[in-house]
């Protein structure tokens, strides 16, 4: 499985840069997608491949669209569509962590985190509350799951110098056991020079042979002032019970036939065919349910060769038809519904 962890400073600018990655990411950990809360549904349309969940600055106190100022702030999670099975949602932390609980073996936490800037007065006591808030966390899962924390952390946590806010992250590493990998520098000053490194991505020691790499990517359509960091990690998905197996078949066979347009007789003469050749001995519990995975998909495989074709055709793909035009029409429509 590969994550990555992202600083994208405006989620709406970062189209091209989603599709130079479309074939190599898995789940996408962002910061400062700029979004808030009545603007949340975009998130789902970023990418056709992707879909997630995410926490705008305004969580506990939505704006209204007519009162939106300049985005800020923010923390998301994407993930790809076929792994949406895997995954729900975790209900912890504040407006700068967003959590998912995806299923395997074991169970995985993994957490976007938007940690404070230095600049404000309050941000030290600000980056207490999120360490807290992280500490509750990951208390409650690092028994039971294998637990990924990447995001921005407004800190040089390796070689960094000294500092309150540097201690206070890592001791919280240390307590539970967790570590992070040298990127290089991964934010980059307004003169264009790589200036420091404050995005990384934590995992737990006892699960550190499941790392195959961390790095950086330097990518060609990346407008944001902070480099990506990909993890790559080796992930087992539960393997299907044979009940759930059975489910599976069962699912695939319910499907209205129209059976006075198939040739019964031939449906019948393959379905004989194949339960003859199968050498299916019952003895067990365990064998009765082999027989009936069996001997249903020698049913769905006959239904599929005599079954009449569906005359659906495919669907044809929206026409992209938005302008400048439309687009304010939308907001006006928005803010009169709002009002």
């Amino acid at each position: 499985m590969k994550i990555l962890s992202f600083n994208c400073k405006n989620i709406l600018t970062c189209g091209p840069f989603f599709m130079e990655m479309k074939e190599d990411v898995d789940i996408y950990l962002l910061q400062e997608h700029w979004l808030f809360d009545c603007q949340l549904n975009m998130l789902n349309e970023i990418h056709s491949n992707y879909i997630g969940i995410g926490k705008p600055v305004d969580t506990n106190d939505p704006l209204p669209p007519i009162q939106m100022p300049r985005g800020y702030g923010g923390v998301a999670i994407l993930w790809r569509k076929e792994l949406d099975h895997l995954i729900s949602t975790v209900k912890a932390g504040n407006s700068r962590i967003q959590c998912i609980e995806i299923e395997g073996e074991p169970n995985i936490i993994i957490i976007s985190l938007y940690l404070p800037c230095k600049g404000p007065t309050n941000s030290t006591q600000e980056l207490l509350e999120c360490i807290d808030q992280l500490n509750e966390i990951v208390c409650t899962y690092s028994n039971t799951h294998q637990i990924f924390i990447g995001g921005d952390f407004n800190e040089d946590i390796i070689n960094g110098a000294s500092s309150q806010r540097k201690k206070c992250i890592n001791d919280f590493m240390q307590d539970h056991e967790l570590s992070s990998k040298e990127t290089g520098l991964t934010f980059i000053h307004s003169n264009g020079k790589d200036a420091t490194a404050i995005d990384f991505i934590l995992y737990q020691n006892k699960y550190s042979e499941n790392i195959i790499d961390i790095k950086k990517l330097n990518v060609t359509s990346n407008v944001s002032d902070h480099y990506p960091i990909l993890l790559s990690v080796l992930h087992h998905q539960k393997k299907l019970n044979t009940s759930e197996k059975s489910q599976t078949s069962t699912k695939t066979f319910n499907k209205r036939i129209k059976w006075d347009k198939i040739d019964t007789g031939k449906y019948a003469s393959l379905i004989s065919t194949e339960i003859s050749s199968t050498r299916c001995k019952i003895q067990n519990r365990e064998d009765i349910v082999s027989g009936f995975i069996t001997l249903n998909n020698i049913i769905i495989k006959a239904t599929k060769v005599f079954a009449p074709k569906s005359n659906k055709g495919k669907k044809k793909p929206k026409l992209q038809v938005m302008n400048e035009e439309i687009r304010k029409a939308i907001s006006n429509k928005k803010v009169a519904f709002y009002n």
